[in-house]
């Protein structure tokens, strides 16, 4: 795997056939992601299954235990 730049990202969009404007959504969307804007605390899951949500380590060892 290699990383790019956002810049180079997007005009290898291009190249392989996507519209300029769409490779540069594509590319912000990727920045974006990036500079974490899209790393957002919710507490959604918790609201649909009627509970807090099991941390993950916690229900991994509870699985490794019982194994």
């Amino acid at each position: 795997m290699k990383q790019v730049g956002i810049a180079e990202y997007a005009d290898y969009l291009v190249s392989v056939g996507l519209p300029s404007p769409i490779a540069g959504l594509f590319a912000a969307v990727q920045q974006n992601i990036k500079d974490g804007e899209l790393d957002v605390a919710s507490s959604d899951f918790d609201k649909l299954i009627g509970r807090p949500a099991t941390p993950l380590i916690d229900a991994l060892t509870l699985i490794v235990k019982t194994i």
